[in-house]
């Protein structure tokens, strides 16, 4: 999935959510850096190892977060692997995970430069 033309997250409601809370932001802002990384690893892991429980679970964690944010298409991506983790189907897992890993890493570049102009 191409990700390099559009925004990741709606920042006007990202913005209106933390009503211009500087502290509140750096906060999501930390968490979520700290977060997905080992989110992914997780995925990747349960994936191997067909852990559809643990696919699931992360999953469902890495759309929390991305709600915080609004990234709706990453959201649903995060919610196709849930499913995916629900229903125990491996099939095209990788992909999704690849596609879901790309798009957080150019979340976090849009986050970061964000925050770096966030008044």
């Amino acid at each position: 999935m191409e990700y390099s033309k559009k925004m990741m997250f709606d920042k006007d409601a990202f913005d209106l959510l933390i009503d211009n809370d500087k502290e509140l932001f750096q906060s999501l802002l930390e968490l979520f850096c700290k977060d997905w990384p080992q989110i992914i690893v997780n995925l990747k892991q349960a994936n191997k190892t067909s852990d559809s429980k643990a696919v699931e679970h992360n999953g469902h964690r890495i759309k929390g977060n991305l709600k915080n944010f609004y990234a709706n298409e990453l959201s649903e991506l995060a919610l196709g692997i849930e499913k995916l983790g629900q229903q125990g189907i491996f099939q095209g897992l990788d992909e999704s995970i690849d596609s879901l890993e790309a798009g957080l890493k150019k979340l976090e570049e849009e986050l970061k430069a964000h925050f770096s102009h966030f008044s």
